[in-house]
């Protein structure tokens, strides 16, 4: 769950998400395209300022959230604590169980914190040319 915050007008507002697949909602519904500013507010604090076209390649699934939900086949619904510009870097970093999730945009990798737990981090993949 995030939060999408944004300045318009002079004036504040903010939505709770779910899920990615939310954002469009909220754009629409909120009119957001004539929005100054555009934040997705996850985790707390962690705020990460958005462009509109990046906030719709999240919603389409080619982009992935810090603090969204991804279902994957392995572990079902699963938080992304992390994202990494490459799965050579989350795999440095420690993330290197599979969770067989599919998307042509990136790729969801576990890390064990112990027994039973986990943590889950996305991986861009490199941009097909």
């Amino acid at each position: 769950m995030f939060f999408i915050c944004w300045e318009k007008n002079g004036q504040r507002g903010w939505e709770k998400c779910r899920q990615a697949e939310d954002i469009a909602d909220v754009f629409v519904k909120d009119d957001l395209e004539t929005a100054g500013k555009v934040f997705c507010l996850s985790g707390g604090y962690n705020a990460t300022v958005l462009s509109y076209e990046d906030m719709l390649a999240a919603a389409q699934g080619k982009l992935p959230i810090k603090g969204s939900l991804v279902h994957t086949p392995r572990f079902l619904s699963v938080m992304l604590s992390e994202v990494f510009a490459s799965r050579e870097d989350a795999m440095a970093a420690g993330f290197t169980e599979p969770t067989h999730y599919k998307s042509d945009y990136f790729d969801v990798l576990g890390k064990s914190l112990g027994y039973n737990r986990m943590t889950f981090a996305a991986a861009s993949k490199p941009k097909k040319t």
